[in-house]
């Protein structure tokens, strides 16, 4: 639901991953082209007056569906950096999101998602910030387990 107040410059970005015995893979979620049609991690803008521990699961329900707080675990923020946007700085918030299944369903904002080994994710991801964010999972992963 888009809020009528102006889009505040915070962002967070959910780097969903699942974890079964063909490894460890992270979602990828394709923007339909008339926003771009690139691959990224799922991102959501925090809405006026909300918290991150309200935004974060309204994303993950709006954005692939995830309604209840046993289908997933979120991590400690492990990176945060700002970039301009139309002249006005916006800060991104990072965290890992343990997802328990792989059974999603994708917003209208999307046109296709997968479930990618983190290498590959890498490979996959344009934006140069994502892919610094992929490889600080990466470090998050390896000090974890």
């Amino acid at each position: 639901m888009k809020s009528s107040y102006p889009e505040l410059p915070i962002k967070v970005q959910l780097i969903c991953y699942h974890q079964s015995s063909e490894g460890l893979h992270v979602l990828l979620l394709k923007r339909v082209p008339e926003d771009g049609g690139f691959w990224q991690t799922l991102t959501e803008t925090l809405e006026f007056e909300e918290s991150l521990a309200e935004c974060i699961p309204r994303a993950l329900s709006e954005e692939i569906g995830i309604t209840h707080k046993n289908d997933y675990h979120v991590h400690s923020e492990i990176h945060r950096f700002s970039w301009i946007k139309k002249d006005s700085s916006v800060v991104e918030l990072v965290y890992p999101v343990e997802i328990f299944h792989q059974d999603i369903q994708i917003s209208q904002e999307h046109s296709e998602y997968q479930w990618k080994p983190l290498d590959q994710a890498i490979d996959i991801i344009g934006k140069s910030n994502t892919k610094d964010c992929l490889k600080r999972f990466q470090d998050f992963i390896d000090q974890s387990l």
